[in-house]
């Protein structure tokens, strides 16, 4: 029962960051609280797709019993895509060149 309420709010909480990271990439819009550090909204879109792409494999990776090496290329690949993402997602906070101090 823990297992299904965990996947379902974990769930949740990905569609929602995933149609914020699609409207970074389709607008440049960002949440309001992001708007602030995000130098590049459209490459934090990219970054937090990626990262939420992870979660979900990983996720998937609770309910798969086929074997234990799926099991552990899912959530290795799940977490390798959320660094990635986390990485993406850095990038973007970074000011530009041409702003920042020598």
């Amino acid at each position: 029962m823990l297992r299904q309420v965990a996947t379902g709010a974990v769930g949740v909480l990905a569609v929602c960051s995933a149609v914020g990271a699609a409207a970074a990439i389709r607008s440049g819009w960002t949440v309001p609280w992001l708007r602030r550090r995000t130098y590049r909204p459209r490459l934090w879109g990219y970054g937090a797709l990626t990262g939420d792409t992870g979660l979900g494999l990983f996720v998937c990776s609770w309910w798969v019993d086929a074997a234990a090496w799926t099991h552990t290329l899912l959530s290795l690949a799940g977490v390798t895509l959320m660094i990635v993402g986390g990485y993406v997602s850095f990038l973007a906070s970074r000011p530009p060149a041409s702003l920042r101090r020598v």
